[in-house]
């Protein structure tokens, strides 16, 4: 990103915590991840580290094709792996934002280890 916005000439190679060839391939059609099923993401040989971050994806994913419901299967079993995964919090504030939930959206930025003023910003509008 830094070497795209012209930041950076050049960003050191980031080590994967995974072998590239053991991290599933997240498969879109028509918008959509192809599985719906976290199960998949949680049977994987990988780090819980990287079964969040998927999980997450997945939940980008729907949550872009506005099929909450099924992004909030995704985060959920992420915020089970770890209550406190900040990625998590922020998404599921955004999702219960979309949902028109905001006391359930603050309620997961409460939880946040780091305050992120321009997710608060978006939750008070």
């Amino acid at each position: 990103v830094a070497v795209f916005l012209g930041l950076a000439e050049t960003v050191a190679p980031v080590e994967p915590t995974a072998p590239i060839e053991s991290i599933p391939v997240v498969e879109v059609q028509a918008g959509k991840p192809v599985s719906a099923d976290p199960q998949q993401v949680l049977s994987q040989a990988i780090s819980v580290i990287d079964k969040i971050h998927l999980l997450n994806i997945f939940a980008g994913g729907y949550f872009c094709s506005n099929d909450f419901q099924d992004a909030a299967i995704f985060l959920e079993e992420a915020i089970k792996l770890d209550a406190k995964n900040d990625e998590t919090l922020s998404n599921l504030a955004v999702l219960a934002h979309a949902m028109k939930k905001k006391e359930e959206a603050l309620a997961y930025v409460s939880r946040m280890s780091w305050t992120d003023f321009r997710l608060l910003d978006m939750l008070r509008k």
